[in-house]
Protein backbone atom coordinates (compact mmCIF):
# COMPACT_ATOMS: atom_id res chain seq x y z
CA UNK A 1 0.00 0.00 0.00
CA UNK A 2 3.03 2.22 0.92
CA UNK A 3 4.53 1.82 -2.47
CA UNK A 4 1.45 2.29 -4.61
CA UNK A 5 0.95 5.75 -2.61
CA UNK A 6 4.29 6.70 -3.29
CA UNK A 7 3.81 5.58 -6.78
CA UNK A 8 0.99 8.21 -7.43
CA UNK A 9 2.74 10.95 -5.26
CA UNK A 10 5.59 10.56 -7.96
CA UNK A 11 3.09 10.54 -10.96
CA UNK A 12 1.26 13.90 -9.87
CA UNK A 13 4.08 15.91 -8.37
CA UNK A 14 6.68 14.60 -11.23
CA UNK A 15 9.13 14.81 -8.23
CA UNK A 16 12.28 11.87 -7.61
CA UNK A 17 10.82 10.20 -4.15
CA UNK A 18 13.01 7.35 -2.24
CA UNK A 19 12.69 6.04 0.86
CA UNK A 20 13.09 2.81 2.93
CA UNK A 21 10.68 0.36 3.95
CA UNK A 22 10.99 -3.48 5.04
CA UNK A 23 9.06 -6.89 3.08
CA UNK A 24 7.30 -8.88 5.82
CA UNK A 25 8.89 -12.20 4.52
CA UNK A 26 9.45 -14.81 6.71
CA UNK A 27 12.76 -13.49 7.16
CA UNK A 28 12.40 -10.19 6.78
CA UNK A 29 14.70 -7.97 3.96
CA UNK A 30 15.13 -4.07 3.80
CA UNK A 31 15.36 -2.60 0.86
CA UNK A 32 15.68 1.28 -0.28
CA UNK A 33 13.77 2.58 -2.99
CA UNK A 34 14.34 5.39 -6.00
CA UNK A 35 10.93 6.54 -7.86
CA UNK A 36 12.16 8.52 -10.74
CA UNK A 37 9.00 10.25 -13.01
CA UNK A 38 10.21 9.84 -17.11
CA UNK A 39 7.93 12.40 -19.33
CA UNK A 40 8.02 11.57 -23.48
CA UNK A 41 6.42 13.73 -24.84
CA UNK A 42 5.89 12.10 -28.33
CA UNK A 43 4.24 9.07 -27.03
CA UNK A 44 2.20 11.53 -24.77
CA UNK A 45 3.14 9.31 -21.94
CA UNK A 46 4.15 9.05 -18.56
CA UNK A 47 6.36 6.58 -17.15
CA UNK A 48 8.05 5.63 -13.45
CA UNK A 49 11.86 4.59 -13.09
CA UNK A 50 11.75 2.49 -9.69
CA UNK A 51 15.12 1.14 -8.39
CA UNK A 52 14.66 -1.19 -6.04
CA UNK A 53 18.40 -1.90 -3.96
CA UNK A 54 18.57 -4.31 -1.11
CA UNK A 55 20.27 -3.16 2.13
CA UNK A 56 19.55 -5.93 4.18
CA UNK A 57 22.97 -6.01 5.32
CA UNK A 58 24.02 -2.89 6.02
CA UNK A 59 20.60 -2.21 7.61
CA UNK A 60 21.08 -4.58 10.24
CA UNK A 61 24.76 -3.46 10.66
CA UNK A 62 23.13 0.36 11.03
CA UNK A 63 21.30 -0.98 13.80
CA UNK A 64 23.58 -3.67 15.60
CA UNK A 65 26.14 -0.30 15.80
CA UNK A 66 22.99 1.76 17.31
CA UNK A 67 22.10 -0.13 19.54
CA UNK A 68 25.58 -0.66 21.17
CA UNK A 69 26.06 3.27 21.26
CA UNK A 70 22.75 2.89 22.81
CA UNK A 71 24.75 1.20 25.74
CA UNK A 72 27.71 3.42 26.30
CA UNK A 73 27.03 6.31 28.65
CA UNK A 74 27.97 9.16 26.91
CA UNK A 75 25.67 11.33 24.66
CA UNK A 76 26.70 10.65 21.09
CA UNK A 77 25.81 12.20 17.94
CA UNK A 78 26.81 12.73 14.38
CA UNK A 79 26.57 15.68 12.18
CA UNK A 80 26.53 16.75 8.56
CA UNK A 81 29.35 19.02 6.84
CA UNK A 82 27.23 22.05 7.84
CA UNK A 83 26.87 21.01 11.36
CA UNK A 84 23.33 20.23 11.08
CA UNK A 85 22.72 17.09 13.50
CA UNK A 86 21.15 13.99 11.78
CA UNK A 87 21.57 11.13 14.20
CA UNK A 88 21.69 10.94 18.33
CA UNK A 89 21.78 7.73 20.16
CA UNK A 90 19.59 6.82 23.03
CA UNK A 91 21.13 8.63 26.10
CA UNK A 92 20.58 11.52 24.19
CA UNK A 93 16.89 10.82 24.09
CA UNK A 94 16.84 9.64 27.57
CA UNK A 95 18.90 13.03 28.95
CA UNK A 96 16.59 15.04 27.34
CA UNK A 97 13.01 13.46 26.86
CA UNK A 98 13.37 13.57 22.98
CA UNK A 99 11.09 12.49 20.91
CA UNK A 100 12.61 9.38 18.83
CA UNK A 101 11.00 10.23 15.75
CA UNK A 102 11.91 13.77 15.62
CA UNK A 103 14.60 15.60 14.34
CA UNK A 104 17.39 16.72 16.11
CA UNK A 105 19.03 19.60 13.80
CA UNK A 106 20.49 22.46 15.51
CA UNK A 107 19.05 21.18 18.85
CA UNK A 108 21.83 21.72 21.52
CA UNK A 109 21.07 25.68 21.42
CA UNK A 110 17.96 24.90 23.50
CA UNK A 111 19.72 22.63 26.04
CA UNK A 112 23.18 24.91 26.57
CA UNK A 113 23.83 26.77 29.65
CA UNK A 114 23.16 30.74 29.01
CA UNK A 115 26.69 31.36 30.40
CA UNK A 116 28.23 28.81 28.10
CA UNK A 117 26.32 29.12 24.85
CA UNK A 118 28.61 32.12 23.57
CA UNK A 119 31.70 29.80 24.02
CA UNK A 120 30.26 26.36 22.56
CA UNK A 121 29.39 28.27 19.63
CA UNK A 122 32.75 29.95 19.48
CA UNK A 123 33.95 27.08 19.61
CA UNK A 124 31.65 25.09 17.06
CA UNK A 125 31.84 27.53 14.50
CA UNK A 126 35.59 27.71 14.32
CA UNK A 127 36.07 23.88 14.03
CA UNK A 128 33.12 24.21 11.34
CA UNK A 129 35.15 26.72 9.22
CA UNK A 130 38.54 25.17 9.39
CA UNK A 131 37.47 21.43 9.59
CA UNK A 132 39.32 21.27 12.97
CA UNK A 133 38.69 18.92 16.00
CA UNK A 134 35.48 20.55 18.17
CA UNK A 135 36.38 20.86 22.15
CA UNK A 136 34.58 22.10 24.98
CA UNK A 137 32.96 22.18 28.65
CA UNK A 138 29.58 23.41 29.07
CA UNK A 139 26.26 22.73 31.03
CA UNK A 140 23.49 20.90 29.56
CA UNK A 141 20.02 21.15 31.04
CA UNK A 142 18.30 17.53 31.64
CA UNK A 143 14.73 16.49 31.50
CA UNK A 144 14.72 17.24 34.93
CA UNK A 145 15.72 20.95 34.45
CA UNK A 146 18.83 20.89 36.23
CA UNK A 147 22.09 22.05 34.75
CA UNK A 148 25.21 19.00 34.45
CA UNK A 149 28.79 20.16 33.42
CA UNK A 150 29.77 17.89 29.92
CA UNK A 151 32.69 17.46 27.85
CA UNK A 152 31.82 17.80 24.16
CA UNK A 153 34.40 16.82 21.59
CA UNK A 154 33.78 16.17 17.70
CA UNK A 155 36.24 14.59 15.25
CA UNK A 156 35.45 15.80 11.32
CA UNK A 157 35.96 12.91 8.66
CA UNK A 158 36.90 13.96 5.58
CA UNK A 159 36.71 12.65 2.50
CA UNK A 160 38.65 13.50 -0.95
CA UNK A 161 39.93 16.10 1.66
CA UNK A 162 37.17 17.79 2.62
CA UNK A 163 34.65 17.07 5.31
CA UNK A 164 31.65 14.86 4.91
CA UNK A 165 30.55 14.41 8.41
CA UNK A 166 31.33 14.77 12.34
CA UNK A 167 31.44 12.54 15.00
CA UNK A 168 30.77 13.64 18.16
CA UNK A 169 29.73 13.06 21.79
CA UNK A 170 29.36 14.58 25.25
CA UNK A 171 30.35 13.13 28.48
CA UNK A 172 29.15 13.58 31.71
CA UNK A 173 31.66 15.50 33.98
CA UNK A 174 29.25 16.96 36.19
CA UNK A 175 30.85 14.61 39.26
CA UNK A 176 34.75 15.59 38.52
CA UNK A 177 33.89 19.07 37.86
CA UNK A 178 31.82 19.14 41.17
CA UNK A 179 35.02 17.59 42.49
CA UNK A 180 37.57 19.95 41.49
CA UNK A 181 36.01 22.31 42.90
CA UNK A 182 35.69 21.25 46.30
CA UNK A 183 39.24 20.81 46.35
CA UNK A 184 39.74 24.31 44.99
CA UNK A 185 37.92 25.45 47.43
CA UNK A 186 39.09 22.55 50.33
CA UNK A 187 42.65 23.87 49.86
CA UNK A 188 41.89 27.29 50.14
CA UNK A 189 40.19 26.61 53.76
CA UNK A 190 43.36 24.35 54.29
CA UNK A 191 45.43 26.64 54.04
CA UNK A 192 43.22 29.38 55.84
CA UNK A 193 42.93 26.78 58.88
CA UNK A 194 46.55 25.69 58.97
CA UNK A 195 47.31 29.26 59.23
CA UNK A 196 45.68 29.93 61.68
CA UNK A 197 46.96 28.06 64.76
CA UNK A 198 50.53 28.67 63.06
CA UNK A 199 50.53 32.20 63.50
CA UNK A 200 48.60 31.83 67.23
CA UNK A 201 51.76 29.62 67.92
CA UNK A 202 53.88 32.10 67.00
CA UNK A 203 52.58 34.92 68.44
CA UNK A 204 52.24 33.52 72.12
CA UNK A 205 56.46 32.38 71.37
CA UNK A 206 57.19 35.62 70.92
CA UNK A 207 55.33 36.71 74.03
CA UNK A 208 56.82 33.90 76.12
CA UNK A 209 60.40 35.14 74.94
CA UNK A 210 59.30 38.72 76.56
CA UNK A 211 57.78 37.75 79.84
CA UNK A 212 59.52 37.02 82.84
CA UNK A 213 56.37 36.35 84.94
CA UNK A 214 55.46 32.70 85.45
CA UNK A 215 51.79 32.64 85.26
CA UNK A 216 51.83 34.49 81.90
CA UNK A 217 54.32 31.99 81.46
CA UNK A 218 51.93 28.97 81.49
CA UNK A 219 49.27 30.87 79.91
CA UNK A 220 51.30 31.36 76.80
CA UNK A 221 52.37 27.45 77.02
CA UNK A 222 48.79 26.22 77.06
CA UNK A 223 47.64 28.60 74.24
CA UNK A 224 50.86 27.44 72.17
CA UNK A 225 49.69 23.99 73.43
CA UNK A 226 46.15 24.06 72.47
CA UNK A 227 47.21 25.77 68.59
CA UNK A 228 49.83 22.47 68.37
CA UNK A 229 46.95 20.09 69.15
CA UNK A 230 44.32 21.28 66.58
CA UNK A 231 47.22 21.67 64.24
CA UNK A 232 48.28 17.92 64.86
CA UNK A 233 44.52 17.72 64.40
CA UNK A 234 44.46 19.06 60.97
CA UNK A 235 47.36 17.19 59.38
CA UNK A 236 46.18 13.80 61.17
CA UNK A 237 42.66 14.35 59.45
CA UNK A 238 44.84 15.25 56.15
CA UNK A 239 46.93 12.19 56.52
CA UNK A 240 43.81 9.70 56.77
CA UNK A 241 42.33 11.20 53.78
CA UNK A 242 45.47 10.33 51.71
CA UNK A 243 45.54 6.72 53.65
CA UNK A 244 41.60 6.53 52.93
CA UNK A 245 41.99 7.34 49.19
CA UNK A 246 45.29 4.86 48.85
CA UNK A 247 43.38 2.25 50.46
CA UNK A 248 45.83 1.94 53.29
CA UNK A 249 44.19 3.25 56.79
CA UNK A 250 45.04 0.33 58.89
CA UNK A 251 43.14 -0.71 61.94
CA UNK A 252 44.38 -2.77 64.96
CA UNK A 253 40.79 -5.25 66.56
CA UNK A 254 40.86 -5.97 69.80
CA UNK A 255 37.92 -6.87 71.86
CA UNK A 256 37.11 -3.43 74.28
CA UNK A 257 33.83 -2.64 75.93
CA UNK A 258 31.71 0.17 73.93
CA UNK A 259 30.16 1.85 76.99
CA UNK A 260 33.44 3.07 78.87
CA UNK A 261 34.68 4.50 75.48
CA UNK A 262 31.69 6.75 75.11
CA UNK A 263 31.93 7.31 78.91
CA UNK A 264 35.68 7.59 78.76
CA UNK A 265 35.14 10.64 75.17
CA UNK A 266 32.27 12.25 77.05
CA UNK A 267 34.17 12.84 80.15
CA UNK A 268 37.32 13.70 77.84
CA UNK A 269 35.79 16.21 75.98
CA UNK A 270 33.32 17.70 79.28
CA UNK A 271 37.05 18.60 80.39
CA UNK A 272 37.41 21.31 77.51
CA UNK A 273 33.71 22.10 77.01
CA UNK A 274 31.72 24.64 79.60
CA UNK A 275 29.08 25.72 77.01
CA UNK A 276 27.42 22.47 76.99
CA UNK A 277 26.44 18.93 78.80
CA UNK A 278 27.43 16.12 77.65
CA UNK A 279 25.03 13.52 79.09
CA UNK A 280 26.09 9.75 78.61
CA UNK A 281 23.05 7.45 78.91
CA UNK A 282 24.45 4.10 80.13
CA UNK A 283 22.83 0.34 79.86
CA UNK A 284 24.10 -2.79 79.65
CA UNK A 285 28.09 -3.44 78.62
CA UNK A 286 28.79 -4.06 74.94
CA UNK A 287 31.96 -5.56 74.04
CA UNK A 288 33.21 -4.73 70.66
CA UNK A 289 35.88 -6.23 68.22
CA UNK A 290 36.91 -2.68 66.40
CA UNK A 291 39.81 -0.68 66.49
CA UNK A 292 39.97 1.22 69.55
CA UNK A 293 41.46 4.22 68.91
CA UNK A 294 39.62 4.85 65.51
CA UNK A 295 36.78 4.16 67.21
CA UNK A 296 37.44 6.91 69.61
CA UNK A 297 38.30 8.69 66.19
CA UNK A 298 34.84 8.52 64.93
CA UNK A 299 33.00 9.15 68.66
CA UNK A 300 35.17 12.88 69.24
CA UNK A 301 34.47 14.01 66.39
CA UNK A 302 30.76 13.62 66.15
CA UNK A 303 30.03 15.10 69.87
CA UNK A 304 32.77 17.63 68.41
CA UNK A 305 30.27 18.68 65.98
CA UNK A 306 27.29 18.18 68.56
CA UNK A 307 29.05 20.43 70.37
CA UNK A 308 30.48 22.90 67.78
CA UNK A 309 26.84 23.02 65.75
CA UNK A 310 24.91 24.10 68.52
CA UNK A 311 25.98 26.68 69.88
CA UNK A 312 22.89 28.62 71.29
CA UNK A 313 22.16 24.53 73.06
CA UNK A 314 23.58 23.48 76.29
CA UNK A 315 22.97 19.55 76.25
CA UNK A 316 24.30 16.65 73.56
CA UNK A 317 23.00 13.40 74.24
CA UNK A 318 24.89 10.35 74.00
CA UNK A 319 22.80 6.66 73.71
CA UNK A 320 23.67 3.09 73.10
CA UNK A 321 21.22 0.42 72.35
CA UNK A 322 21.14 -3.17 70.84
CA UNK A 323 18.68 -3.97 68.05
CA UNK A 324 18.42 -6.73 66.01
CA UNK A 325 21.27 -5.80 62.97
CA UNK A 326 24.08 -4.48 65.31
CA UNK A 327 24.45 -2.24 67.85
CA UNK A 328 23.58 1.23 67.46
CA UNK A 329 25.29 4.68 69.03
CA UNK A 330 23.41 8.16 68.68
CA UNK A 331 24.57 11.46 69.14
CA UNK A 332 22.09 14.20 69.35
CA UNK A 333 22.59 17.90 69.72
CA UNK A 334 19.86 20.83 69.40
CA UNK A 335 21.41 22.98 66.90
CA UNK A 336 21.42 24.76 63.48
CA UNK A 337 20.46 21.55 61.89
CA UNK A 338 21.14 20.37 57.99
CA UNK A 339 18.99 20.68 55.10
CA UNK A 340 17.66 17.08 53.97
CA UNK A 341 19.18 17.94 50.36
CA UNK A 342 22.58 18.04 51.95
CA UNK A 343 22.62 15.05 54.45
CA UNK A 344 24.05 12.11 51.52
CA UNK A 345 26.82 14.92 50.93
CA UNK A 346 27.73 15.07 54.15
CA UNK A 347 29.66 11.91 53.94
CA UNK A 348 31.51 13.05 50.53
CA UNK A 349 35.47 14.05 50.58
CA UNK A 350 35.78 17.95 50.98
CA UNK A 351 32.17 18.98 51.31
CA UNK A 352 30.79 21.36 53.70
CA UNK A 353 27.13 22.34 54.64
CA UNK A 354 26.67 25.48 53.18
CA UNK A 355 24.46 26.39 56.83
CA UNK A 356 27.56 25.25 58.79
CA UNK A 357 30.75 26.50 56.31
CA UNK A 358 29.10 30.50 56.94
CA UNK A 359 29.57 30.11 59.96
CA UNK A 360 32.29 27.58 61.51
CA UNK A 361 35.48 26.58 60.31
CA UNK A 362 37.09 23.34 59.93
CA UNK A 363 38.21 20.94 56.70
CA UNK A 364 35.10 19.41 56.60
CA UNK A 365 37.10 15.79 56.68
CA UNK A 366 35.71 14.55 59.94
CA UNK A 367 32.55 13.08 58.90
CA UNK A 368 34.04 11.74 56.10
CA UNK A 369 36.82 9.71 58.02
CA UNK A 370 34.67 8.61 60.23
CA UNK A 371 32.12 7.07 57.79
CA UNK A 372 35.07 5.11 56.28
CA UNK A 373 36.06 3.98 59.76
CA UNK A 374 32.32 2.54 60.31
CA UNK A 375 32.81 1.44 56.68
CA UNK A 376 35.77 -1.05 57.34
CA UNK A 377 34.40 -2.37 60.43
CA UNK A 378 31.24 -3.42 58.03
CA UNK A 379 29.11 -0.73 59.48
CA UNK A 380 26.68 1.72 58.49
CA UNK A 381 26.62 5.82 59.31
CA UNK A 382 23.48 8.11 58.99
CA UNK A 383 21.92 11.33 60.00
CA UNK A 384 18.26 12.60 61.20
CA UNK A 385 18.11 16.59 60.88
CA UNK A 386 15.67 19.13 60.70
CA UNK A 387 16.76 22.63 60.06
CA UNK A 388 16.90 24.75 63.54
CA UNK A 389 15.89 22.02 65.47
CA UNK A 390 19.00 19.73 65.75
CA UNK A 391 20.63 17.02 64.69
CA UNK A 392 21.49 13.36 65.46
CA UNK A 393 24.18 11.14 63.84
CA UNK A 394 23.72 7.65 64.29
CA UNK A 395 26.42 4.83 63.58
CA UNK A 396 25.39 1.07 63.65
CA UNK A 397 27.85 -1.91 64.09
CA UNK A 398 26.71 -5.22 63.31
CA UNK A 399 26.22 -8.03 65.54
CA UNK A 400 29.07 -10.01 64.38
CA UNK A 401 31.25 -7.34 65.55
CA UNK A 402 29.35 -6.83 68.80
CA UNK A 403 28.62 -9.23 71.96
CA UNK A 404 26.00 -8.22 74.54
CA UNK A 405 27.76 -8.97 78.07
CA UNK A 406 24.76 -10.71 80.37
CA UNK A 407 24.70 -11.34 83.80
CA UNK A 408 23.22 -14.90 85.06
CA UNK A 409 22.22 -16.07 88.32
CA UNK A 410 24.76 -18.65 88.64
CA UNK A 411 27.61 -16.20 88.74
CA UNK A 412 28.12 -12.55 87.44
CA UNK A 413 30.65 -13.99 84.86
CA UNK A 414 28.64 -17.03 83.57
CA UNK A 415 26.96 -17.10 80.01
CA UNK A 416 24.90 -18.91 77.98
CA UNK A 417 23.18 -18.98 74.76
CA UNK A 418 21.82 -21.68 72.06
CA UNK A 419 25.82 -22.08 70.70
CA UNK A 420 27.98 -22.58 73.97
CA UNK A 421 28.01 -21.98 78.05
CA UNK A 422 30.63 -20.58 79.83
CA UNK A 423 31.14 -21.23 83.55
CA UNK A 424 33.76 -19.93 86.05
CA UNK A 425 34.89 -22.76 87.89
CA UNK A 426 36.57 -21.12 91.34
CA UNK A 427 36.83 -24.16 93.04
CA UNK A 428 38.97 -25.80 90.03
CA UNK A 429 40.59 -22.56 89.29
CA UNK A 430 39.81 -22.80 85.21
CA UNK A 431 36.94 -21.72 82.93
CA UNK A 432 34.64 -23.90 81.94
CA UNK A 433 33.17 -23.39 78.14
CA UNK A 434 30.81 -26.18 76.55
CA UNK A 435 30.10 -25.53 73.01
CA UNK A 436 27.03 -27.43 71.02
CA UNK A 437 25.37 -28.19 67.67
CA UNK A 438 26.26 -26.50 64.63
CA UNK A 439 28.69 -23.66 64.40
CA UNK A 440 29.87 -21.25 61.54
CA UNK A 441 32.11 -18.39 61.39
CA UNK A 442 29.60 -16.04 62.78
CA UNK A 443 28.58 -18.36 66.65
CA UNK A 444 32.46 -19.18 66.81
CA UNK A 445 33.37 -15.29 66.50
CA UNK A 446 30.80 -14.19 68.91
CA UNK A 447 31.44 -17.23 70.94
CA UNK A 448 35.26 -16.34 71.08
CA UNK A 449 34.87 -12.96 71.88
CA UNK A 450 32.43 -13.63 74.64
CA UNK A 451 35.16 -16.28 75.84
CA UNK A 452 38.12 -13.25 76.12
CA UNK A 453 35.39 -10.80 77.93
CA UNK A 454 34.87 -13.49 80.59
CA UNK A 455 38.40 -14.66 80.62
CA UNK A 456 39.98 -11.29 81.19
CA UNK A 457 37.23 -10.15 83.65
CA UNK A 458 37.15 -13.28 86.13
CA UNK A 459 41.24 -13.02 86.47
CA UNK A 460 41.40 -17.00 85.69
CA UNK A 461 43.92 -18.51 83.60
CA UNK A 462 43.21 -21.66 82.53
CA UNK A 463 40.44 -23.07 80.00
CA UNK A 464 38.81 -26.20 79.83
CA UNK A 465 37.32 -26.16 76.25
CA UNK A 466 34.40 -28.59 75.74
CA UNK A 467 33.60 -29.72 71.84
CA UNK A 468 32.21 -33.00 71.98
CA UNK A 469 28.39 -31.94 71.28
CA UNK A 470 29.51 -30.01 68.58
CA UNK A 471 28.48 -31.30 65.24
CA UNK A 472 29.44 -30.07 61.62
CA UNK A 473 32.66 -28.44 60.03
CA UNK A 474 33.90 -24.96 61.22
CA UNK A 475 36.98 -24.93 59.57
CA UNK A 476 35.77 -21.31 58.07
CA UNK A 477 36.43 -19.88 61.24
CA UNK A 478 39.56 -21.86 62.00
CA UNK A 479 41.94 -18.57 60.37
CA UNK A 480 40.47 -16.39 62.30
CA UNK A 481 40.32 -17.74 65.72
CA UNK A 482 44.14 -19.05 65.05
CA UNK A 483 45.34 -15.63 63.83
CA UNK A 484 42.65 -12.94 65.87
CA UNK A 485 41.36 -14.91 68.57
CA UNK A 486 43.57 -17.07 70.21
CA UNK A 487 46.48 -14.07 70.32
CA UNK A 488 43.61 -12.06 71.50
CA UNK A 489 42.59 -15.02 74.58
CA UNK A 490 46.83 -14.78 75.46
CA UNK A 491 46.45 -11.13 75.96
CA UNK A 492 43.23 -11.79 78.21
CA UNK A 493 45.78 -14.07 80.65
CA UNK A 494 45.58 -17.56 79.25
CA UNK A 495 48.14 -19.85 80.07
CA UNK A 496 46.47 -23.28 79.61
CA UNK A 497 44.50 -24.21 77.44
CA UNK A 498 42.74 -27.80 77.58
CA UNK A 499 40.51 -28.58 74.05
CA UNK A 500 38.27 -31.84 74.50
CA UNK A 501 37.80 -32.87 70.63
CA UNK A 502 34.90 -33.16 68.48
CA UNK A 503 34.06 -36.63 67.25
CA UNK A 504 33.89 -35.08 64.07
CA UNK A 505 37.58 -35.70 62.31
CA UNK A 506 37.00 -32.48 60.36
CA UNK A 507 36.53 -30.26 63.59
CA UNK A 508 39.51 -31.65 64.69
CA UNK A 509 41.32 -30.19 61.66
CA UNK A 510 39.97 -27.13 62.27
CA UNK A 511 40.72 -27.26 65.84
CA UNK A 512 44.74 -28.20 65.67
CA UNK A 513 44.79 -25.25 62.89
CA UNK A 514 43.14 -22.54 65.26
CA UNK A 515 47.06 -22.72 66.81
CA UNK A 516 48.84 -23.90 63.84
CA UNK A 517 49.42 -20.25 63.65
CA UNK A 518 49.24 -18.39 67.40
CA UNK A 519 52.69 -16.98 68.54
CA UNK A 520 53.14 -20.36 71.52
CA UNK A 521 52.81 -18.53 74.54
CA UNK A 522 50.30 -20.15 76.03
CA UNK A 523 50.25 -24.08 76.91
CA UNK A 524 47.64 -25.96 74.28
CA UNK A 525 46.77 -29.61 74.59
CA UNK A 526 44.44 -31.76 72.74
CA UNK A 527 42.23 -34.39 74.24
CA UNK A 528 39.83 -37.04 73.38
CA UNK A 529 38.87 -37.74 76.87
CA UNK A 530 37.45 -35.21 79.33
CA UNK A 531 38.70 -36.83 82.33
CA UNK A 532 42.35 -36.52 80.84
CA UNK A 533 42.07 -32.99 80.40
CA UNK A 534 40.88 -32.51 83.71
CA UNK A 535 43.99 -33.93 85.25
CA UNK A 536 46.29 -32.23 82.98
CA UNK A 537 44.86 -28.72 84.23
Amino acid sequence: KRIWNELEQALVTRKNIAGELELGMQDSRYYSFHIIPEIFDKAAESRLLVIFRDITVSRKEKLYLSSLLDTIPQQVWTAKADGTIDYVNGIVIRDFALDPDSPFGNGWQHYIHPEDVQESNRAWTHSLSNGSEYHVQFRLKMADGQYLWHLGRAVPVLENGEVALWIGSNTNIDLQKKGQEQRDEFISIASHELKTPLTSIRAFNQLLARTNDLEKAKSYLQKVDLGTTKLERLINDMLDVSKINAGKLQFNKSVFILNELLQECCENLQLSVTTHRIIFKESENISVYADRFRMEQVITNLLSNAVKYSPDADVVGVSIKVEQEGVIVAVEDHGIGIDSQELEKLFDRYYRSDNAAQRFGGLGLGLFISSEIIKAHQGTFWMESELGLGTTVYMRIPLSETVLIKNSAATELDYSNEHLSIHCNDQQGWMEVNWTGYQNFESVQNGGLQMIEVLRSSGLKKVLNDNREVLGNWSEASDWAGKVWFPMMVEAGLQDFAWVFSPSIFAQLAAQKSFDVSDGKANVRFFHDMEEAKRWL
